[in-house]
């Protein structure tokens, strides 16, 4: 198992249409050093342009939102981010809903279910937060982190590859020249 330092806090993008859950969830996720909420949007066609211009680490998307819904959502913003790491949180994605199985064959990364019975209380949602989506939000942020980790050291790999192939470059353009210069 493979440790990832964070260096920078994980910035969090909150999608839901209800003022409470996102109160609640912005209050769990604040306890945590690791997380900074960066933005909420209250539907689908908020958090499209919510992902465009504040560029979160991960985003938490609820799925029965007015507009556009939280899988049409996930289906417009996988189009621009295919790495960025899409949690659905709603009522009806719990395992193998249809739901989850929906929200997963359109590129959601991971799907945790609110508490869904008649008399939820704010302390059960953020158990859920805290035991679930904290855990999932770190770990799809840590994978993300590690992508762009090993990208860099490619980029810096192959960068490093052109100044070696440049220097040879230079050098057999110098040879050459030398052995024109001895000709004449």
């Amino acid at each position: 198992r493979t440790t990832v330092l964070i260096e920078n806090k994980i910035r969090v993008l909150i999608v839901d249409d209800s003022a409470v859950i996102r109160k609640i969830v912005t209050k769990c996720l604040k306890a945590c050093d690791q997380i900074e909420v960066i933005g909420y949007a209250v539907d689908g066609e908020d958090a499209v342009n919510a992902v465009e211009s504040l560029s979160p680490d991960v985003v938490i998307l609820d799925t029965e939102m007015p507009k556009i819904n939280g899988t049409q959502a996930l289906k417009k913003i996988r189009e621009n981010h295919r790495d960025l790491p899409i949690i659905m949180f709603g009522s009806h994605t719990h395992r193998d809903s249809e739901a989850a199985i929906e929200a997963y064959s359109l590129g959601a990364n991971d799907c945790v279910a609110k508490p869904d019975h008649i008399n939820v209380s704010i302390s059960d949602i953020g158990r859920v937060v805290e035991s679930e989506l904290i855990p999932k939000i770190m770990h799809h942020a840590g994978q993300r982190i590690t992508r762009k980790q090993l990208n860099l050291r490619k980029k810096r790999s192959n960068a490093e590859h052109d100044v070696v192939a440049e220097k040879n470059s230079n050098q057999n353009e110098r040879t050459y020249l030398e052995c024109l210069n001895g000709v004449r």
